[in-house]
């Protein structure tokens, strides 16, 4: 069915829950879509990863960005992804940087305001299942 290994560069991998309301969501999404909730939050259906979910930075709410699903693509380079995207007008938030061993991101803005990670996969392969029910099935800009 979904179940995935590796994802080819410029596949979108991966979505979290960017929340103010962490426990709330994990309650919500646990009863809609049986996901269980670990820690980081992961989340996971049947025990396949299937998306994450995290509180949301204060600065965040002060701005008032709203609650958000945010999207991660695979690449092979995660600095070189960074660097191209600054070429071309986008803007990328600090530079690339490794995330515990997981594997490496940047975070890029495309020069109309929309976000995106940009993933260098290492020990974690990202969703592990897709395309099936109650699993990321599309991504949209």
């Amino acid at each position: 069915m979904g179940k995935r290994e590796r994802y080819e560069p410029g596949t979108f991998c991966w979505v979290d829950l960017v929340t103010s309301d962490p426990a709330g969501a994990k309650v919500f999404y646990g009863e809609l879509f049986g996901w269980e909730a670990s820690t980081y939050t992961m989340l996971r259906l049947d025990g396949d990863e299937v998306c994450g979910l995290y509180e949301m930075e204060p600065e965040q709410r002060e701005q008032g960005i709203p609650p958000h699903w945010f999207s991660y693509v695979s690449v092979e380079d995660a600095d070189a992804t960074a660097s191209k995207a600054r070429e071309l007008g986008g803007m990328v938030y600090g530079e690339a940087f490794d995330v515990l061993g997981s594997g490496r991101m940047a975070i890029i803005q495309d020069p109309t305001g929309a976000m995106i990670a940009a993933w260098q996969p290492q020990a974690h392969v990202d969703a592990s299942r897709v395309n099936d029910v109650g699993c990321l099935t599309w991504n949209e800009l």
